[in-house]
């Protein structure tokens, strides 16, 4: 399944673009490793909802 493979990739970007979009936004104090996990998060709730 090549599709399905291309979407896991484009879920991940995804999620890095959340994490970097809560980094800036939600923690702009603090550096972005700590902001990190929250996208992670946001993505494994994205995923339980399919």
């Amino acid at each position: 399944m090549k599709t399905g493979e291309w979407v896991k990739k484009a879920t991940l970007r995804v999620g890095i673009m959340i994490a970097r979009i809560d980094a800036k936004t939600s923690c702009p104090w603090i550096n972005y490793q700590p902001c990190e996990p929250k996208g992670i998060v946001r993505l494994r709730q994205m995923k339980e909802k399919e």
